[in-house]
């Protein structure tokens, strides 16, 4: 006489248990935890960017304003100096300006490359522009050097001095303040980004509430 064994018998309201993960699947990062961290650090880029262009920008015109006063408020056309100092003034202050309102016209938008003959004109002006006013500050370096202060207007010497001075600090003080503030962007954007896909997870992984019997 055989005896049959029991076998055991699962509720219908009792909910199936959920198969045991593969270890490919525990060591994997959730799809939807990758994608928000990419979302993150494309964030924190674009912002990262806005906020260096603006600020390079702005330099650039701090920068031609300071040259024109400097060379304005010193006797114009008419300070006297043993080198070219005050016609570099004019040059880069003016030269300056033009950069600053050709550039945005010739950069493109939405990824589109800009339209129109006018456009494409300023667009091949501002590359020629660009190379001339990095040879023409050196110049005006090499003109510094060669300038005898006796010999010079003093408020065209004392602020030639002191804009190279700002020239030289300034940019690289600002790109260590960019650095750590895009730093700080990017890591609160990261930890916004985990944070709602750890609510996403938490909630799919709690599930629906099991039916009443």
């Amino acid at each position: 006489m055989t005896t049959a064994v029991p076998q055991e018998t699962t509720p219908l309201n009792q909910p199936l248990a959920p198969p045991p993960a593969t270890d490919e699947e525990v060591a994997a990062p959730p799809a939807a935890a990758v994608a928000g961290t990419a979302g993150a650090m494309a964030m924190a880029k674009k912002y990262g960017t806005q906020s260096s262009a603006g600020g390079g920008s702005v330099l650039s015109l701090g920068f031609a304003i300071a040259c024109l006063l400097i060379y304005y408020l010193n006797g114009g056309d008419g300070a006297e100096c043993s080198t070219k100092l005050p016609l570099f003034l004019k040059v880069m202050g003016f030269a300056s300006l033009a950069m600053i309102v050709a550039a945005p016209l010739a950069a493109p938008k939405d990824g589109k490359a800009p339209e129109g003959a006018l456009v494409k004109l300023i667009g091949c002006v501002v590359g020629p522009l660009s190379c001339f006013l990095f040879v023409w500050f050196w110049m005006g370096v090499a003109w510094f050097a060669k300038t005898n202060q006796s010999e010079c207007n003093p408020g065209i010497y004392e602020g030639y001095r002191l804009y190279l001075i700002v020239t030289f600090t300034l940019p690289c003080a600002l790109c260590c303040c960019a650095g750590c503030f895009f730093a700080v962007l990017m890591k609160k954007a990261e930890a916004s980004e985990q944070q709602k896909q750890k609510d996403l997870l938490d909630s799919a992984e709690s599930g629906p509430p099991p039916a009443a019997p």
